[in-house]
C-alpha cells in the first residue's frame, strides 16, 4: 500500500468516526462499507466502538 493509499484509507476512517459520533439511527454495516471505500469487518470494528452492536 502507498501512502497516498494509506492517507486516503485513514481520512475515511476518520470521515466515519465523525458520522457515528453524531449517533445516527438505523445504520448498516454494510452500506457504509460501500459509502466510505472500507472493509466491512473494519467498518463492524469501528461501529462497536461506538456501541453499534
Amino acid at each position: 500500500m502507498t501512502r497516498k493509499e494509506a492517507a486516503l484509507l485513514r481520512q475515511r476512517e476518520s470521515a466515519l468516526n465523525t458520522y457515528l459520533a453524531s449517533r445516527p439511527v438505523g445504520v448498516v454495516a454494510a452500506s457504509l462499507s460501500r459509502s466510505y471505500g472500507l472493509p466491512l469487518q473494519q467498518v463492524e470494528t469501528i461501529m462497536r466502538r461506538f456501541g453499534y452492536a
